[in-house]
């Protein structure tokens, strides 16, 4: 599903005016009776209930009025809220402020003292919230009446409907402009805003539905870069398995893991790499750690490699990676493997070397960041799956400035570097060189928990061994990471839940996305 900017939804309602000749106060007609719909689905039957409606006096406000109009006809006891006279509202919100006025709707003006004093009483009284206070244009700072308005929506404790997007919500970062109305719905129209699925954003939506206002997406032909991964989406990228197949159709994968304390990240990836689908697997370790390897791991191959004195792999692997690397699908480095020198030397030089897609995840990531230009110099697709902190220190950017912007910080990262970027968090990033950006809508905070990320570098190098493109390996592996802890944590729950726990429900959330 296509994610846009506020300026991306600008173009489309105005291509959508201008060149398709839909006039902008039928698309507002749709909206507002649009959200009416909503309302009446969250209350049943709005008939004699209370609703009280926030209208700002932008297109947003417009579509508030619109919906109140369609409730009052409904039989709905509607009392609309503005914040300044209706001689400053402009345009279609005017046309559509005159009519709810002209029907007789009650409306209230907050600037005057009198009223604004009376709301905190009536609001409790209330059956729903709408909120229609701001649209995709807010970038300031809330404040004065506006923020106080707002305020009380939120102390009300009642359900609150927002209009496409809640006020005081960046349409484009999804972060809070100093107040933002806490929604239980929101009702987006065309399209998703980028600001509804990435955090903070997501935690003041609700449960979000898009309406069709009969803007014509696919008429318009208008690039969009940004894209929700849906259960569909991902059904569509995952490999298929014929009758007549072997091991060899399946792909071969090198997992180069693991170090003195840390042989659980070593195991957790290979084994999710191999429940992933790949045909093969092999564990790359100090030949010291074999031997538990040999025991802890069945199905997957381990191959022992020199080490130093520290039990970390040493640099006279590599001519032996070199040889590997000659029969492989895919190579990932990192989880558990340690920090020195050394492993830094052995990173860089297969980022230059390697003639298959590397992943890079955990240490593999640290000895990246000891020299990030080594990506230059590399000869096939290379894939990132950092955390805010990890992607800090690859990048110099501080953790609160890529949370300021997620999307546009990992769109950008992506295209500098020319790498596939996996941004983890709550709301999982996929960026490519091309910049195209994946929104992923699975997982939960039971996730966050030791050697999950194992378990995506092990799932991504699985999908990719079976000859996924990159970009389709990194959508569909963290859509799966996130469908498996989903699953997990509906028998487990959050706090019990375990990294193994992702691998043992990955199966049935393969099955589950195949089944579209």
């Amino acid at each position: 599903m296509l994610i846009v900017s506020a300026e991306e939804m600008r173009s489309l309602d105005n291509r959508t005016i201008k060149e398709i000749g839909i006039p902008g106060i039928v698309l507002m007609e749709n909206a507002g009776r649009a959200v009416a719909e909503k309302a009446r689905e969250i209350l049943g039957s709005v008939y004699m209930k209370r609703i009280c409606v926030f209208a700002g006096k932008g297109n947003n406000g417009g579509d508030a009025f619109v919906c109140a109009r369609y409730l009052h006809n409904w039989g709905a006891k509607v009392k609309i809220y503005v914040l300044e006279s209706l001689d400053n509202f402009r345009g279609d919100a005017k046309i559509n402020a005159d009519i709810a006025l002209k029907m007789g709707i009650p409306i209230g003006l907050l600037s005057d003292r009198r009223e604004v004093k009376k709301l905190p009483y009536s609001l409790p009284f209330a059956d729903l919230l709408i909120d229609g206070l701001l649209g995709t244009g807010a970038s300031r700072p809330v404040e004065g009446l506006l923020a106080d308005t707002i305020k009380m929506i939120n102390n009300a404790e009642k359900t609150v409907l927002a209009i496409d997007l809640p006020s005081g919500i960046h349409a484009d970062t999804g972060q809070v402009l100093g107040d933002a109305v806490k929604a239980a719905y929101t009702v987006t129209f065309a399209l998703p805003k980028r600001g509804l699925v990435v955090y903070p954003g997501k935690d003041y939506v609700g449960r979000l539905s898009v309406a069709d206002i009969s803007i014509p997406i696919e008429k318009l032909n208008q690039e969009i870069k940004v894209k929700l991964l849906t259960q569909q989406e991902v059904g569509e990228m995952l490999p298929k398995r014929t009758a007549d197949s072997y091991k060899g159709d399946y792909g071969k994968a090198f997992i180069l893991a693991g170090s003195p304390g840390m042989t659980g990240a070593a195991y957790l990836t290979s084994q999710a790499c191999l429940t992933a689908g790949a045909g093969l697997v092999t564990l790359g370790l100090s030949k010291s750690l074999n031997p538990i390897m040999e025991v802890k791991t069945n199905e997957v191959m381990t191959k022992p490699l020199p080490e130093t004195e520290e039990g970390l792999l040493s640099k006279s692997c590599l001519p032996i990676l070199e040889e590997e690397l000659k029969d492989l699908d895919v190579l990932a480095v990192g989880p558990g493997l340690g920090r020195s020198d050394e492993l830094t030397e052995i990173v860089w030089e297969l980022v230059k070397i390697s003639p298959v897609p590397l992943i890079l995840d955990a240490d593999g990531l640290f000895a990246l960041s000891e020299g990030i230009e080594i990506l230059l110099e590399a000869q096939s697709p290379i894939i990132l799956t950092p955390h805010l902190g990890e992607l800090s220190r690859l990048s110099g950017l501080k953790v609160e400035e890529l949370k300021s912007d997620p999307i546009g910080h990992c769109q950008n990262l992506a295209r500098d570097w020319g790498v596939y970027l996996i941004m983890k968090g709550a709301a999982t990033l996929v960026a490519s060189p091309e910049g195209e950006v994946y929104v992923n809508s699975t997982g939960n905070p039971g996730m966050a928990t030791g050697g999950s990320g194992d378990v995506l570098t092990g799932i991504i190098a699985g999908l990719v061994a079976q000859g996924l493109k990159p970009f389709q390996a990194c959508a569909a592996g963290v859509f799966l990471h996130g469908l498996a802890g989903d699953l997990a944590a509906k028998e487990r729950g959050f706090a019990g839940l375990t990294a193994g726990d992702l691998i043992r429900f990955l199966p049935a959330a393969w099955e589950k996305c195949k089944a579209f």
